[in-house]
């Protein structure tokens, strides 16, 4: 009796065999809840969508603060987020920004200027521009808002916005002051005129942009034949400039991580970036003295180059 007493007892001290499946990395699984819960979790690690499809980032890791409105700030903004950085974007309390209505699709009851708008939904303009990010609301001219931004200014790498020129410092939250209490700040103000010529005051839009920027007065239709100055139809004035935009960060985010450590200040202007599309209107003009005028469908350049039935 005494013998089979020690045995039981060395019996229950000796070491259990390693759980099935520890090998190949899956959980043991049994009839416990345990179990099931840690092979769920396996499964939901192993097969996670994020996971099976994430790809390699430039920007995982930086942090960018969007305090912009309409579409050439946002559009910055988003093409950084699609570039892996953490977005977050800072709308007005309530009504939110611009674009979630005033364009269709939009918060009529928030918004009522006009009867036909739909009562409910966020207006479409406002989706093309404003994904890859997390949204915050903020009043900007509450003193709470001040010291709220210095707090995610010590913790972002960028930020952006596109007031008219001034505004944010008059606040007391423009690059003068966040620059500051965070050195290596990148700083990207966009607009539709530059920030010191005399047009800074001036709002824009991608219409404004597209016209003085001379891209009317090369699109549409001949005069002769019945044209006049066209549009594009897409905000290129707004996108583009948002590409830009985004694209100057890089090159300050590069510089200060490889070269200075230093932020800066960074300035778009819409008029100079539409003029910078004209592609051989100005060389035309300064060597041959010829204005470019409208061809319609037909490419100036190309032969045969253009759009035919």
């Amino acid at each position: 009796m005494a013998a089979r007493k020690r045995a039981t007892a060395k019996a229950r001290t000796r070491p259990r065999p390693a759980a099935r499946g520890k090998a190949t990395g899956r959980p043991a699984t049994g009839r416990n809840g345990a179990g099931n819960a840690d092979f769920e979790r396996y499964c939901r690690e192993t097969f996670a969508p994020a996971a099976v499809f994430a790809k390699p980032e430039v920007l995982k890791g930086y942090r960018v603060l969007s305090c912009t409105q309409y579409i050439l700030g946002p559009s910055c903004a988003s093409y950084l987020g699609e570039l892996g950085a953490e977005v977050i974007k800072i709308e007005a309390p309530r009504r939110g920004e611009p674009m979630r209505h005033s364009t269709p699709g939009n918060e009529g009851f928030l918004y009522p200027l006009s009867r036909w708008v739909p009562g409910s939904g966020t207006g479409l303009g406002f989706f093309g521009a404003n994904f890859n990010e997390s949204f915050i609301s903020m009043d900007f001219h509450r003193p709470e808002a001040r010291e709220l931004m210095y707090k995610l200014a010590a913790k972002v790498d960028v930020v952006v916005e596109n007031f008219r020129p001034g505004t944010f410092d008059r606040w007391g939250i423009g690059y003068r002051q966040l620059s500051k209490i965070n050195p290596r700040l990148v700083y990207m103000w966009l607009g539709g005129f530059g920030g010191w010529g005399p047009g800074r005051v001036r709002a824009s839009y991608d219409i404004l942009g597209q016209a003085q920027g001379g891209a009317f007065a090369i699109t549409g239709i001949p005069e002769e034949l019945g044209g006049s100055p066209s549009k594009h139809t897409i905000w290129l004035a707004d996108y583009w400039g948002g590409m830009m935009g985004a694209l100057q960060i890089l090159s300050a985010l590069y510089w200060r991580d490889t070269v200075s450590g230093q932020g800066t200040f960074l300035e778009y202007s819409q008029v100079h970036g539409v003029s910078r599309q004209l592609e051989c209107s100005l060389p035309l003009y300064g060597r041959e003295g010829v204005i470019r005028e409208r061809w319609g469908n037909w490419d100036t350049q190309l032969c045969v180059h253009g759009i035919i039935r």
